[in-house]
This record gives C-alpha cells, structure tokens and sequence, in this order.
C-alpha cells in the first residue's frame, strides 16, 4: 500500500483548504471494550509512516499561491511534520507524541473490522501481542493512518458560475498498544473542506487531531479535576 507519500499531499492539501471542519469530529469510531471509559495518561504516542516524500499531484499545485512560494509542497511538509504531533499533544493525555521510522518494519496484515452497524474499516495491522521497534525512540502506543484518499469537487451558484472548491479527505486509522500488543481503537476521518486562508490550516489540523482522540482513552478531560488510568 503506498500511503506513505499519499499521507502527505492528502493532509497538506486538505489543510490549506479548510474553511470550516465538522465531519471529522463526528466520525465513525470503535474504542475495543478493554480500553472504554479509561483515561490512559502519562504515555508517549509515535506516528506513522514518517513524513519525508511528497509526490506531486493537481491537488498539491492549488498550494503554491497560498503560499507564494514555488516550494509549496515542502512548506506544507514541515507544516505537517511540525503540527500534527503537538495537536496531538495538545488534545491528548501523551506525555510525548513524534513521527519515528520502523527498526524492522512488522508484519502488516490486511483485515476489516466493524466500527457499527453501518460501517466498517479495513485496515493492515501487526500480529496480535506485537511490539514494533523505532529509530532512537521507544513508544506506548502508535497511530497509523492508511487507505489515505483525496478527491476535488467544483460548487456552483445558481447561474452555473464556479464557487469554491471543496477537497474531500478521507482516511482510516487505528490507535496500536504497543506494550500489550493489541488495538484500542479504529476508525474514519470523512472531511469536507472549503478553500480558504492561509490561517485555516492550524485549525484544520486541530480538528483531525481532535476527531482522532474524541470519546477514547487518551483525549484530555475537560474538568482539570479529572483522573484517569495507566
């Protein structure tokens, strides 16, 4: 599967684009029954694939006036690689969240899970009771985002005049306990996003942060008061 260089045009062409993002936070998401109703703290987080190639697409194009730079895809790069993990960060129990590269890549394997009556995901995870090894780091827990896609789409007023365009970004993703060797968590990023400022892509990235982390072990409490699990 080549999500490694699809991840990046997908999410940094997606990000300028965001206007408004709703979707992402009412996703379709299953937390496995061991890990509901905890609040695991004090852990750290690792992101995978890393962040290093970016291919070029029609997509990635629309960035470089954004920016007014003809180096539009590496800005938006280390937008990425800068962002992503503190609005991780941010929203989220981990003591510490980072890309990292595989020691020894694991074992992948293709399987479809359900996430509720209407959805399903299908993803490629490790062996169950695996431990993944990286570069210089060890982890708690590993995010991995596949089956990355993106799709452009055209609005139009009523006298059939181009508006804005929208991008359509979609991915799965699942949440890996790498010390028991087990998911926690799986689902679906499903967002509709407006062309917009420069200003937006913080933003745009909160939210997917945000809709990755609702209603699971590890997004922080709201109540400073509150107490949660290791």
């Amino acid at each position: 599967m080549k999500y490694l260089n699809i991840l990046i045009v997908t999410l940094l062409s997606s990000f300028i684009y965001s206007c408004h993002t709703t979707s992402s936070l009412d996703n379709p998401k299953y937390v496995v029954p061991d890990y509901r109703g905890q609040k695991i703290v004090s852990k750290t987080l690792v992101i995978v694939p890393f962040a290093t190639d970016i291919v070029k697409s029609k997509e990635a194009r629309h960035l470089a006036p954004k920016f007014r730079t003809r180096q539009s895809q590496e800005t938006f790069r280390r937008m990425w690689v800068h962002q992503f993990p503190g609005a991780l960060k941010q929203r989220s129990t981990f003591d510490e969240v980072r890309f990292a590269t595989f020691k020894n890549k694991p074992f992948l394997k293709k399987q479809t899970f359900e996430i509720d009556p209407q959805n399903t995901t299908t993803i490629e995870v490790p062996a169950s009771g695996d431990k993944m090894s990286f570069e210089g780091v060890q982890t708690d827990f590993v995010l991995f985002m596949q089956n990355i896609q993106i799709a452009s789409t055209q609005a139009y007023n009523e006298a059939g005049r181009p508006t804005d365009l929208y991008l359509v970004y979609t991915a799965d993703y699942y949440i890996w306990d790498n010390r028991e060797g087990k998911l926690v968590s799986y689902g679906l990023i499903d967002v509709w996003q407006r062309a917009d400022k420069r200003r937006q892509l913080i933003a745009s990235i909160d939210d997917i942060a945000t809709g990755i982390l609702k209603n699971g072990p590890f997004e922080k409490p709201m109540s400073p008061k509150s107490t949660g699990k290791s």
